[in-house]
C-alpha cells in the first residue's frame, strides 16, 4: 500500500529496511525501520530536510531505527535540524549513535527544525 499526503504518494510503512552502508532517508521511507545489518563499519544515517523544495513542513516524518550489529548506527540531523533524546539535544546538523545490538530509537519531526526520540532504548550518544 501507499501513504499520501502534501508531497505525493508514499511507500507503505512498517517494512525493515537492512542498510550496510551509509544512507540518506528520504520522504518515501517514512514510517519504516531501518537496521544496520550486515554491516562492517558504523552505518550513518541522514535524515531528511523537515521543510521541502516547495516549503512544505515534514512534521509528520517518523523513522525507527535498530542496532542489528555491533560496528553501530549513527544518525545525522540535516543542516540546521536538531536531535533530542530525553534531557539531550544535539547540535545543529549533529548526531546520536549507539553500538549496542538491541539499541533502538524512533525519531519523529515536531518542528521544521526538531526531531526527538518518542522511543529510546539502551544508551545513546548525543552529539
Amino acid at each position: 500500500g501507499s501513504v499520501y499526503d502534501q508531497g505525493g504518494w508514499h511507500t507503505a510503512w512498517n517494512r525493515i529496511l537492512p542498510k550496510a552502508a551509509a544512507h540518506t532517508c528520504t520522504v518515501n521511507e517514512y514510517g519504516n525501520t531501518f537496521t544496520n545489518t550486515g554491516a562492517t563499519a558504523i552505518v550513518v544515517f541522514t535524515l531528511p530536510d523537515l521543510v521541502d523544495a516547495n516549503g512544505h513542513s515534514r512534521v509528520d516524518a517518523k523513522f525507527t531505527f535498530y542496532v542489528d550489529d555491533a560496528d553501530g548506527i549513527r544518525i545525522v540531523a540535516s543542516a540546521g535540524c536538531t536531535i533530542r533524546v530525553a534531557a539531550n539535544v544535539s547540535a545543529a546538523a549533529g548526531n546520536i549513535q549507539a553500538t549496542t545490538i538491541g539499541n533502538a530509537v524512533t525519531l519523529q519531526a515536531i518542528t521544521a527544525t526538531q526531531w526527538v526520540a518518542t522511543s529510546a532504548v539502551g544508551t545513546w550518544t548525543v552529539t
